[in-house]
């Protein structure tokens, strides 16, 4: 506890503002604040220099490997796999309540397998390309993850699964479907589970962003060389509307604002698939479009809808969604869009725009009532981004683009100066 505080706290007493009780209650609090804050500052630290003593180690090895003999190089490949396992043993068992050993011991571990199985193959000559690599390293470190309780193990298995998938499914293709990513994805849900279920935490945070975002990224590696993968597009539509339902949960919904990776990626994908359907393009690309049902992408997709669907009803029963909040909507406005798109794809680029607008309005009328800087700006910029696209997007004269972009401008700056001129009158 700082000196400062102290002469205040001695000040208090002198003049019996204060009792002696209350000053050793407010001691201890402050001094348990400062320990949480120095073993957090001492676990950041800990990863970080876990991490850079394991990337230094193969730069080390990477530098005098050609001067090596076989065994040599054979010995050294399995040295931080040693010391690895050996500070995870001791952080296991001497040191098992320090999160900062346990995190940066593992840490450690993790990188040292992927230098040893890299290492190994060179030495040997081992045929491989970089997709199996990364399997075989993801899946020799999933047991490191349940056996240490690593957090920053989880969201570097999340990042090599991610990395994984996309060198497989998108770079090479070499099946024409590769499910490999989505059970890798499966062995990790547990540790999220638990996560969920307690306290929250930065960990949990950085996993509601890593765990959608890595989702979303592979998400197209259902669809293969399908002749019909514009399908894909409602896939996403869905995707981001489940993820939006999500954060909309009672478990998700009690989180901070930047805290809820499902809410804002659901919020901000479901907003951009509503921008690529006010392009005309995408509806004449599905207009004769006809897709076979019996494929992966086809199952998936309707999957996606159906769970879309039940996650409404549930966010409905929970009443934990105002019902005039209409982005919820917008993955039914897009699947009804598609099959007007059979007959005209004028309308469905018309309901988009103005949905889109709708949805600007909402949010520039929920930022007014909630006194929300941040979320009229919010609404402002939809409405800004929606007229930048009709700004490439039509045959209007540059007089009639700038008097737009001139209106919204002003009405940018006014809408902020009344909020603000509100809020000061509130305080007063």
């Amino acid at each position: 506890m700082s000196s400062n505080l102290q002469d205040q706290l001695k000040e208090l007493l002198d003049n019996k503002v204060i009792t002696e009780d209350v000053a050793l209650s407010i001691s201890a609090y402050y001094k348990q604040n400062e320990d949480n804050s120095s073993s957090k500052l001492f676990l950041v630290f800990g990863i970080i220099g876990a991490i850079l003593a394991s990337l230094g180690i193969i730069l080390v090895f990477a530098h005098n490997w050609d001067e090596m003999s076989r065994l040599s190089k054979c010995i050294v490949s399995f040295l931080p796999l040693l010391v690895g396992q050996l500070f995870c043993g001791y952080a296991l068992f001497a040191k098992n309540d320090s999160p900062a050993w346990k995190e940066s011991s593992a840490s450690f571990l993790f990188f040292a397998v992927g230098a040893t199985i890299s290492l190994v193959a060179q030495t040997y000559n081992i045929a491989g390309d970089f997709a199996g690599f990364m399997f075989t390293w993801m899946l020799l470190c999933l047991p490191l993850l349940y056996l240490m309780k690593s957090n920053i193990v989880s969201l570097l298995y999340i990042v090599g699964i991610t990395v994984y998938g996309i060198n497989t499914n998108y770079f090479y293709y070499t099946k024409p479907h590769d499910y490999s990513y989505w059970l890798l994805l499966l062995g990790v849900l547990p540790h999220y589970y638990g996560l969920i279920k307690a306290e929250a935490t930065n960990f949990r945070a950085i996993h509601n962003w890593f765990i959608p975002i890595s989702i979303a990224i592979c998400l197209g590696s259902i669809s293969g060389k399908q002749s019909n993968s514009e399908l894909l597009y409602f896939s996403y539509v869905f995707l981001f509307g489940c993820f939006y339902f999500i954060g909309m949960t009672r478990v998700y919904a009690s989180e901070k604002i930047l805290a809820n990776g499902f809410s804002i990626a659901g919020k901000l994908g479901g907003l951009f698939m509503l921008y690529m359907g006010g392009f005309k393009f995408l509806w004449e690309s599905l207009e004769k479009d006809y897709f076979d049902f019996v494929s992966t992408l086809t199952i998936a997709t309707a999957g996606l809808f159906l769970l879309a669907i039940a996650l409404l009803y549930h966010i409905r029963k929970l009443k934990t969604l105002a019902l005039n909040e209409i982005l919820q909507f917008s993955f039914l406005i897009i699947g009804l869009c598609y099959v007007i798109s059979k007959g005209s794809v004028i309308v469905p680029v018309f309901i988009c725009n103005i949905y889109l607008l709708l949805i600007g309005i909402r949010e520039i009328q929920k930022g007014n009532e909630e006194s929300s800087i941040a979320r009229l700006n919010f609404g402002v910029l939809i409405i800004a981004i929606l007229i930048f696209c009709r700004f490439f997007d039509t045959e209007m004269s540059f007089i009639v683009r700038g008097i737009l972009f001139i209106l919204v401008g002003v009405g940018f700056f006014g809408l902020n100066y009344y909020l603000l001129k509100n809020r000061k009158q509130d305080e007063k």
